[in-house]
This record gives structure tokens, C-alpha cells and sequence, in this order.
């Protein structure tokens, strides 16, 4: 499409190009710059309002913090002040025992909205020490219940496990109370008990539902102590309000949430019902969150009443603040996209504004370039499709531009050549049309020749390839033969037993026919007779069993040698079978061969191609390793890891030089090259290796002295061996 443009036009949208490449770089550069002051702005407000936050949180929690603290000592002042006076009279007059044993409010003057309630277990003795608790505390929850539940849930005084009077407007305590309802266990008086509260401070409960106000709160206790402990000043805090102010009330786009120093999550306005499931304690730990993980240990680890800082991932800020009274952490999280849309909005603002500038520019420098460029160009431009058509005497009439007339004398002195040029190209024509036939005689001619060479060099490589697969079946043809060779030495020796004995039990047969035909058989002759004909049977029984299980391990490695048959076998058993067919080609040697697989190594693959390659690395030691060596031992190794199995065949002869360790899988190679080696032993182990079992070989790196050839291949083989030596 620019090819297309007309000079002015590509000045046009050069001059342009330059012009909304500063535009975007002022709008890259403004829109940086705004981020980054929106970023401080971001901090100080996320951090102000943080505070602010906690601040609000923590005024009511202190409150009643101090509240339960003037509760005790007033209580502890009236308690002084009273110790002498018979409480007796106002007791009978407020409360009275009901049916269920418990004592509570008179029925005529309960209510709970406007008085506070109690309750005195059934059990409990009423002595004065107890009616001057109980009036006390009920006058002095009389008096101060209403101003202090105007925030809060209830105020009481807990006498544990003896009584409870409360101000609470929304709960009658003492009528929900029953004979069961025992106070000592409630949270905050447990909280205040000695053993769990040794210091005697005010402190603050876990959140928990509360079963007579069907609520979940938390509550501040103060213990109550003269001498001994004999109270709790409490107030009940709902943490509703709380909740609800922190999931609702936040920034656009950011979102608000309460956390308590051991990690539990008070509010989340994602996670309520789970916190409801929870009893009000849901541990973030156990949540797998690596979100609130990462807050709560950025709020565990520093102690400044307001943090502000940035997450791992770097996609939001996070702002801690603690709320006194319970010690729990406001957190507010800030996403960083939140400052990325305003800044992409006050850039694209600049953009357009640019963009504006840029339409109001371009149109400016195209009504110039019309003037000055376009139209003298415009009749250089008809002068060149006249010559282009054919007319050679056109002519161009200068305009003032010194430029455009230099062009134009240019243009017309390029005429006068290309009249030229045009004769001289007639002339070259009919020459350069012999040259080309020429050209392409040649690229036909060689292309005979290529075709013919290559016909034969697939010629060349079938014969190879036919040569060296008659290689390879003389080479396994050659490793049965000395196999049968063994086997017929190692036979010989029982199967002459068996005949020699078999021999002699036919003469003594024909003698012991004769005595009997003769009338001169004895029974001590007969005795005789059947006992060395027992022992010479059991003689040849051996011979015989021994010669058949040669002939046995003989039938099952040949017939595995010479088929690709899969089949499940023991691979400890199949390289005793092996090295029992290779053993009396060692016989006359006083070298050694040991097995030292382990035991139960079931395998599912080919044995027959197991065997060849224990068979060739065996006999190539013997002929390779030991050479010019009276004695030699070789060792083969076995063990499953997994689902592989790591064989090694390793000698301790004259090991293998350096130098060749690299070629010694490379086919034809061999160092015994004019006295019987073919060097395809170790070529045709690699490819039953890989190609058949399925696994690789290596020799192992080490001294000059013995080799160490390492196989490793999987239990079970893959199900078509391919690539293999016919």
C-alpha cells in the first residue's frame, strides 16, 4: 500500500508518523508520571483511612474496655461501703425462688427491657455474703445498664458458678436460664478464672454464638478480686455491626476485612458463611489462601500501628491497621488496577488531544506539499507514461522549482539513452536466445547423468545391505554351531556313562539268564544281581537326567535364538539356561562365568533376543578380553529398579584402548580384522538392545583393566521390535 503513495503523500505519513510517535511518548511519559503521583496519593489515603478505620473500630472496644474496669471498682467500693448492712429485706423484696429451684427477678416487677435480670443456681446456699453480692450488683446494674448498654449488647456481673446479673435489653438472662445453666462456663468467666487468667488483667474472648441472645459476640472481662476471686465485670459486644461495616463500607474496588493475632478470619466479605461455619474462628491457615496467608504474616511481623505496603505479585497494596481492645488487625486491600484505569484515563485524554493536534497538522502540510511538490510532479509523472507508451519526443517545461528542473534535464538525458539502449537490445536478442538453448542442453544433459548415477548407487546399497545381512545370519549361524559344539562335548560324558553302565547291565543279564536256564540260579545270585542292577540304574538315571536337561536348556536357548517369540520369563533363569549352554566352551579353560542376577525379575519380552545378546557379549570377551590369558572371570548382573532392569557384563581381561572405545558399536569394525572377526558382535547386541528390547547399552568408563558393558530395558518390551538384523 505505500508503494502506491505519491511522494507527497508518503512525506504526508512520515512527517505524521514522527509527529504520533512524540504524542505517544508525552502520553507514555504523562501517563508514568500519573500513576506514579496517583500511587502516593493511593498510600496516604489507603493509609489515613486505615487509621481512621481502626481508630473507629477501636473507640468502642476501648470504651468497654474502661466501662467493665468502672464496673469492678464500683462494685468493689459499694462491696466495702455495704459490709455491715443486712441486705435481707431489699433481697426478699426483688427476687424470689422459683419452681425449678433457681431464684430470679419477682415475676410482678421482671422487666428485663427496663431492669436488669438474674439468676441463682438451684444448689447454691443464700447466705447474707451472697444477698450482699447479688443486691449490690443488681443495684449497681440498676443504675449504670442503661447508659452502658446504649452501644453495647449487655453489661453484668458474673459471681461464678453462683449467680449472673445482667442488663440487657434484648435477652431476659435469668428467664432463659434454666437448673442445667451453669455460668462458669461461659467464656468470659472462664477467661477470668485465676488458672487461666493469672495476671488479673482485662482481656478480651475469642468470637462465639451466644445461645440465650442467638448471636455471635465477643466480650471484655475484667476479674473481680477481694482476696479472692468472686466476680467477673463483663460487657457482651456484637460483632454485627462490625461485620456489616466492614464488608459494606469501602472504597470502589477494594475490599475490607478483620483478622485476630493467631490467624483467625472475624470478617471477609467472601468468606462469611465459611466463618459462620466456623463458630466466628476460621483459621487462615487452613484455608490454603496464599492471599490472606500473606496478609496476616505482613501484619504479624510489624508493629506500627499502620503498615502499607505491596503484595509478592505486586497486583495490589495492602493496608494494617490494629484495632485496640481485642488486638485484631483492619486490613484494607487496594488492587493496583485501580490506579492503572485512572492513569489509562488521563492518557487517553492527552492521546486524543494529541491525536486532534496531529489531524490539524497533517492537513496543514498536505495543502502545502500540493503546491510545492505534488504538482510539478504530477507532469513528470504524465512525461514518463507517454515514454512508457511508447512516445520518445515528449518534453517537459520547467516551473521555477530549481529541483524539479535539474529532475526534469535528468529525465530527458535517461531518454536519449534508452532510444540507444533499445537498438543495442534488438541486437542482443537473437544472441541471447542461442545462449539460453544452450543453457538449458546442458541442465537436461545433466540431469541424464544424476539420474543414472543414482540408479546406481540403490544398485550399490542393495547389494551392501544383501551382504550384510548374509553377515549377520553367518555370524548367528556360527554362535549356534559353537553352542551345538559344547553342548556335544559337555554330552559326551554322561551319554557314555549311560552306555557303559547300560553295557554291563546287559552282560550280567545274560549271565543271570544263563544260570537260570541252566537250573544254577541262586537267590543270593539274584539278590546280588538286583542290587548292583538298583545302583547301576540309578547311575544312569543321573546320566541320563543330566544329558536331558543339557539337551533341554539346548532346545529352549536355540529355539529363543532363532525366533522373535514374546514371552513371560524369569530373567535369572534364562541367563543360568544361557550360561549353561556357553559353559563347555569354557570347560578346558579355567576361566569363569558367575550369575549373580537377582531373584523373582519377571520379564514380558523376548528372551530369544536376550540370549544373543548375553551369547555374543560372553564369547566376545572370551575372545577379545582373555586373549593370551590362561584364566579370566566374567560376571553378570542383574537387578529392577522400577519398571527397568539394569543388566552388566563385565571381565576382568585386558579391557578395550581409549582411542576405539568410541567405534566399538560401529558395524565391520573389529581389531581381530584378518583372523576370524567380523565386527559385528557388538553392532548386533546395540540393535538387539534398541531396536528389540526397547533399551540402551554403553560400555562404562574406567581403567584399561577388564570392561563393563551397562543394559538397561524396560520389564516389559515394546510390543513390535523393529530395526533388527535379520
Amino acid at each position: 500500500m505505500i508503494g502506491r503513495l505519491t511522494l507527497a503523500q508518503r512525506i504526508q505519513l512520515q512527517i505524521g508518523l514522527v509527529i504520533a510517535f512524540v504524542i505517544v511518548s508525552v502520553t507514555a511519559v504523562g501517563y508514568m508520571q500519573t500513576v506514579s503521583s496517583m500511587r502516593d496519593e493511593a498510600l496516604s489515603n489507603l493509609q489515613s483511612s486505615t487509621r481512621t478505620r481502626a481508630i473507629l473500630e477501636s473507640s468502642s472496644f476501648l470504651e468497654a474496655q474502661q466501662n467493665t474496669e468502672a464496673v469492678r471498682n464500683e462494685y468493689l467500693r459499694r462491696l466495702a461501703a455495704n459490709s455491715d448492712k443486712d441486705h435481707k429485706a431489699d433481697f426478699d423484696t426483688w427476687f424470689v425462688r422459683y419452681a425449678d429451684g433457681l431464684i430470679r427477678v419477682r415475676p410482678e416487677r421482671d422487666d428485663h427491657k427496663h431492669l436488669p435480670s438474674i439468676y441463682i443456681r438451684a444448689p447454691i446456699t443464700v447466705d447474707s455474703e451472697l444477698r450482699r453480692e447479688v443486691v449490690t450488683a443488681f443495684d449497681l446494674m440498676r443504675e449504670w445498664g442503661p447508659a452502658q448498654t446504649l452501644r453495647y449488647f449487655s453489661t453484668y456481673i458474673d459471681l461464678p458458678g453462683k449467680s449472673l446479673i445482667m442488663y440487657s435489653p434484648s435477652v431476659n438472662w435469668g428467664k432463659e436460664a434454666d437448673k442445667t445453666t451453669n455460668n462458669f462456663d461461659y467464656p468470659p468467666v472462664q477467661n477470668s478464672a485465676p488458672d487461666k487468667n493469672p495476671q488479673r488483667k482485662t482481656l478480651w474472648t475469642d468470637v462465639y454464638f451466644d445461645d440465650k441472645a442467638q448471636t455471635w459476640m465477643l466480650s471484655v472481662i475484667t476479674p473481680i478480686d477481694r482476696v479472692r476471686w468472686i466476680g467477673t465485670a463483663s460487657q457482651d459486644i456484637a460483632v454485627g455491626d462490625l461485620i456489616r461495616r466492614t464488608t459494606n463500607e469501602f472504597a470502589p474496588g477494594t475490599y475490607n476485612l478483620v483478622m485476630d493475632r493467631r490467624g483467625k478470619l472475624i470478617a471477609h466479605p467472601a468468606l462469611m458463611e465459611k466463618i459462620r461455619q466456623s463458630s466466628g474462628n476460621l483459621d487462615i491457615a487452613a484455608l490454603g489462601d496464599p492471599r490472606l496467608s500473606e496478609i496476616f504474616a505482613l501484619a504479624s511481623q510489624d508493629s506500627q500501628d499502620v503498615v502499607v505496603r505491596q503484595t509478592a505479585n505486586a497486583d495490589a497494596y495492602i493496608g494494617v491497621s490494629r484495632i485496640q481492645g481485642p488486638d485484631w488487625y483492619f486490613v484494607t486491600v487496594y488492587p493496583k488496577a485501580l490506579l492503572e484505569k485512572r492513569g489509562l484515563a488521563s492518557a487517553r485524554a492527552i492521546l486524543l488531544a494529541g491525536l486532534a493536534g496531529l489531524v490539524l497538522e497533517i492537513a496543514l502540510l498536505a495543502w502545502i506539499l500540493r503546491r510545492q511538490v505534488a504538482v510539478p510532479l504530477k507532469a513528470l509523472d504524465a512525461a514518463t507514461q507517454a515514454v512508457a507508451q511508447g512516445n520518445m519526443s515528449v518534453s517537459i517545461e520547467p516551473r521555477g522549482h530549481a529541483e524539479l528542473g535539474l529532475l526534469a534535464d535528468r529525465f530527458l538525458g535517461m531518454l536519449e539513452r534508452l532510444r540507444e539502449r533499445d537498438a543495442s537490445l534488438v541486437r542482443s536478442e537473437a544472441s541471447k536466445d542461442a545462449l539460453l538453448q544452450q543453457l538449458e542442453d546442458r541442465v537436461a544433459s545433466r540431469t541424464i547423468a544424476l539420474e543414472q548415477s543414482n540408479a546406481e548407487l540403490q544398485t550399490a546399497m542393495k547389494v551392501l545391505r544383501t551382504a550384510q545381512d548374509e553377515l549377520l545370519q553367518r555370524e548367528k549361524l556360527a554362535s549356534l554351531g559353537r553352542m551345538v559344539a559344547g553342548l556335544a562335548h559337555e554330552l559326551n560324558t554322561p551319554i557314555g556313562n549311560a552306555l557303559t553302565i547300560g553295557t554291563a547291565m546287559a552282560d550280567h543279564a545274560r549271565i543271570l539268564n544263563d544260570k537260570f536256564l541252566g537250573d544254577e540260579l541262586k537267590k543270593s545270585t539274584l539278590a546280588t544281581y538286583l542290587n548292583e542292577n538298583v545302583a547301576a540304574c540309578a547311575v544312569l538315571e543321573r546320566a541320563l537326567a543330566h544329558a536331558a536337561e543339557l539337551i533341554a536348556n539346548f532346545k529352549q536357548v536355540s529355539a529363543d535364538r532363532l525366533s522373535e517369540r514374546r514371552r513371560n520369563f524369569d530373567l535369572a533363569h534364562t541367563v543360568e539356561e544361557v550360561l549353561a549352554t556357553l559353559r563347555p566352551s569354557f570347560r578346558t579353560t579355567q576361566f569363569q562365568l558367575l550369575c549373580r542376577v537377582g531373584p523373582d525379575i519377571r520379564m514380558d519380552s523376548y528372551p530369544g533376543l536376550l540370549t544373543q545378546v548375553i551369547s555374543n557379549l560372553v564369547i566376545n570377551a572370551k575372545l577379545h578380553a582373555f586373549e593370551n590369558r590362561e584364566r579370566g572371570v566374567v560376571v553378570i548382573e542383574g537387578e529392577c529398579a522400577g519398571g527397568n532392569v539394569t543388566m552388566t557384563v563385565s571381565d576382568d581381561g585386558q579391557g578395550i584402548e581409549p582411542n576405539i572405545r568410541s567405534r566399538i558399536f560401529d558395524p565391520f569394525f573389529t581389531t581381530r580384522m584378518g583372523r576370524g572377526g567380523t565386527g559385528l558382535g557388538l553392532s548386533i547386541v546395540h540393535a538387539l538392545v534398541a531396536n528389540g528390547l526397547g533399551g540402551n547399552i554403553h560400555m562404562e568408563p574406567g581403567s584399561l583393566q577388564g570392561t563393563r558393558f551397562v543394559m538397561t530395558f524396560p520389564l516389559v518390551a515394546p510390543q513390535q521390535p523393529s530395526g533388527l538384523p535379520e
